[in-house]
């Protein structure tokens, strides 16, 4: 059993040195500079570990432990810390770590953590144990070799295997001993670019002094990207590198950089090339894309650590040449990736519609404009609107000078005129009219009125949850709180209100229940209105409706007579003309409950052959399958069983929803960002996006992914969302801001918040994956700021 093995060792395995250890084994081997050394193995560790009687204490410790109790997880992996600390090394093990760090010439080296379960293709759990560098003479090395595998017992450690399924009692931790580099410079390199996921770029970092200050995150350092195919930079931003770990004669520490070398390139062009190269080999070696360590002596490249990127960033490429895809249009209310069945049927049927409208809108140049897949695309599962570039771009350049003249001659007078008028906000113009959202929301306010004249029926809905209430709804037994009759009455009149108003979406993938089947949201509106907690929405229309009258006759005063009848000419057909924009998203969504009772309808006849098991089921079938599957029910054959291949699909399907589908494709060549940056402003996360509403709140967060969250909704909060379709528009009664991640200032979110005159933010991108719930947060609507506060 061998406790020692060196580092160019051609067998070393897995087993034997651990993940880290046997990838700077291969890479050596495969002829790659890797600075000399040698591994402590897996057999001296479990020596260790079984001479000083430590795994049964640490086996104790975290029997039943409770995994989510931070304090007592540190008090734990303290005491564990301490067995390492005060075990003795056995003689035969001490011995040989000796005479191998002596043949290297008792240099300084680094002594790297490598365990069973890291480097590995699907679990990198990079940074969970420790690394020491700059360690000279062998009882440091034997202690610094201590001190690595009692890393493996740290409290992040211990989470980190528990959150990944790994079993505690089956790891064990390899050491690596070995030169250090006396770094000039030194870096990460990622072979792909994982910002924007482009396979054919690669992104280094690179910072002065050793690699611990970029690796730990303390210091900006440059930002290079590199064109693996054509061999050349495309980027290289200089970051102010003020920080920098350097060796000292007991270990290392941080030091202020010269002024001199802040901003100057840490690489010279030669050098990227030359660290470019050695990560195409690594990552040809390794047959996937690599996250890359390495460090520069005088002109010399080091690699000191390779292990896969786990976590693979899409690639957002336009599936067209010549054609812009954006988030816009029916795009914008599919803000989460579709389903299968969506994907195929759904948009199938979504383009021809499409089609038919584009050539009612553009006539003979519609088919110029539509690209060869159709309006809608699908772009790593989530929906885009597209449309031919060249074509448009023509579009917008035929407006003539002339008429762009006479459009923006007199615009600043035109300006101050409404600005004289006393109108700060021109949208007042189009507010108070009776669209079906509001007409809903007028409903459900209409109802409370008749709960609250009963009082057994008021105090059983404000005692009980939404969730019971409306199961108590679905079923035939009657509550003991509230009389026949007027539980009879209740069902009426709610089922009265989804007949007229429960034939919409709330989002427009078909998957989705729709409020006909998702009782709660509506009745928790009836329950904030009954609590006394919601605005009228009636009162509201009539204040809007008696500014707008009122803004209307400031605004006729200041304009002369020729222009006046142009005016309200113009003002009447947009007033007429924008209900109608939310009435038609709410009414896009009109089919949908007959579209889902005719899937579900085919789904029991599957589920009863034996092609799906469950209800749902259907909706991850594509087109193609699900009509060689209702043929085969027609023709009474035999059908194949999907149930195997639903899993895998909801699995992708819940990984694309971490993704950040960018605004528009394609992206410019060399832009590393696809979303509104977060920055830091006194210590606080501010995002930015689009100011659709203005004023000022800071309240409570409520993050809301779905209808399903609605219940979670608390009058006063502010409601984070990706985006909103009408169906949403009573939580709006409740809401003191809205933030979406995408949108803008002609949005459904943005137009309804104007309307309830609270503030919102639109097109934060990152909104509903940066703030939790019960956060406290100020949005701004005047700037388009979200200040998160931590």
């Amino acid at each position: 059993m061998a406790y020692i093995l060196p580092l160019a060792h051609k067998q070393a395995t897995l087993e034997m040195v651990g993940g880290k250890g046997m990838s700077l084994s291969k890479l050596l081997t495969a002829g790659i500079p890797v600075p000399d050394g040698f591994h402590v193995t897996i057999a001296a560790y479990q020596n260790f570990v079984k001479a000083n009687h430590i795994q049964p204490h640490i086996n104790k410790q975290l029997d039943c432990i409770d995994f989510n109790n931070t304090k007592l997880l540190e008090d734990v992996s303290r005491q564990i810390g301490m067995l390492f600390h005060e075990g003795k090394i056995p003689q035969e093990v001490a011995a040989e770590i000796k005479t191998a760090y002596a043949k290297l010439g008792s240099i300084a080296v680094a002594v790297r953590s490598s365990a069973t379960t890291e480097d590995l293709p699907d679990a990198s759990f990079a940074g969970q144990q420790e690394t020491y560098l700059n360690i000279q003479g062998e009882n440091e090395v034997i202690t610094s070799i201590k001190r690595c595998w009692a890393s493996l017992w740290t409290a992040r450690a211990i989470v980190y295997r528990m959150k990944n399924n790994i079993r505690q009692e089956g790891v064990a931790l390899a050491v690596v001993v070995q030169k250090l580099a006396f770094s000039d410079a030194s870096g990460v390199m990622f072979t792909l670019n994982p910002l924007n996921g482009r396979r054919g770029e690669m992104i280094i970092n690179a910072a002065w002094g050793l690699g611990e200050s970029v690796v730990s995150s303390l210091v900006i350092p440059d930002t290079i990207v590199v064109d693996k195919k054509a061999q050349r930079i495309v980027s290289y931003q200089a970051a102010s590198k003020e920080i920098m770990t350097v060796r000292t004669s007991y270990g290392t520490e941080e030091t202020e950089v010269s002024k001199r070398l802040r901003k100057k390139h840490a690489l010279t062009s030669n050098q990227v090339m030359r660290l470019t190269q050695l990560g195409k080999r690594i990552e040809q070696y390794y047959q996937m894309p690599m996250d890359i360590e390495w460090a520069l002596e005088k002109d010399t490249l080091y690699i000191v650590q390779a292990r896969p990127i786990t976590v693979l960033p899409p690639e957002w490429v336009a599936p067209e040449k010549g054609v812009i895809y954006t988030k816009g249009s029916l795009a914008e209310h599919l803000p989460n990736p579709v389903t299968p069945l969506f994907a195929t049927l759904g948009l199938e049927i979504v383009n021809h519609a499409s089609a038919l409208l584009w050539v009612d809108m553009f006539d003979k140049s519609a088919t110029k404009l539509l690209p060869c897949n159709g309006a809608y695309a699908i772009i790593n599962g989530y929906v885009y609107l597209s449309a031919k570039a060249k074509p448009l771009l023509i579009a917008i350049k035929s407006l003539s000078p002339r008429s762009l003249r006479r459009t923006l001659t007199n615009s600043v007078p035109r300006f101050q005129t409404a600005r004289r008028a006393g109108i700060v906000d021109t949208s007042v113009f189009l507010f108070g009219f009776d669209t079906i959202a509001l007409q809903s929301e007028k409903s459900l306010f209409n109802l409370t009125k008749w709960v609250k004249q009963n009082d057994d029926l008021n105090l059983y809905l404000q005692n009980n949850p939404t969730t019971k209430i409306a199961k108590d709804f679905m079923s035939s037994v009657l509550p003991s709180e509230v009389s026949k009759e007027v539980w009879a009455e209740w069902r009426t009149r709610i089922n009265q209100y989804f007949r007229k108003f429960g034939r919409t979406a709330y989002e427009f993938d078909f998957a989705y229940p729709t409020p006909q089947e998702t009782l709660t949201p509506s009745l928790e509106t009836i329950k904030t209105f009954a609590a006394g907690k919601g605005e009228s929405p009636f009162l509201r229309q009539a204040t809007f409706e008696k500014r707008r009258k009122q803004a209307e006759q400031e605004i006729v005063r200041h304009i002369q007579a020729p222009r006046k009848k142009l005016f309200l000419k113009l003002l009447h057909w947009a007033q007429e003309t924008a209900p109608m924009r939310e009435d038609a998203i709410y009414l896009m969504g009109m089919g949908h409950p007959l579209i889902r009772r005719m899937l579900h309808e085919i789904s029991k006849r599957l589920i009863q052959r034996g092609a799906i098991s469950q209800l749902d089921d259907i909706y991850w079938l594509t087109k193609s399958e699900l009509e060689a599957l209702i043929v085969g029910l027609d023709e009474n054959k035999f059908l194949s069983n999907m149930s195997g291949a639903i899993p895998v699909r909801k699995a992708q399907l819940e990984k694309q929803r971490d993704y950040v589908p960018p605004s528009k494709l394609p992206k410019k060549s060399g832009k590393m960002i696809s979303r509104a940056p977060q920055k830091r402003k006194d210590g606080k996360i501010v995002l930015t996006g689009i100011g659709a509403s203005t004023g000022i709140v800071t309240a409570s967060a409520c993050v809301l992914h779905s209808p399903a969250d609605f219940e979670s909704f608390q009058p006063g909060c502010v409601l984070v969302a990706v985006t909103t379709t009408p169906a949403w528009t009573p939580l709006f009664a409740f809401a003191s801001a809205i933030v979406t991640d995408i949108g803008g200032p002609l949005s459904h979110s943005s137009i309804v918040a104007r309307e309830y005159g609270i503030p919102a933010v639109m097109a934060t991108y990152t909104a509903t994956r940066a703030i939790k719930n019960g956060q406290m947060i100020t949005v701004d609507g005047s700037v388009g700021v979200v200040i998160i506060d931590e």
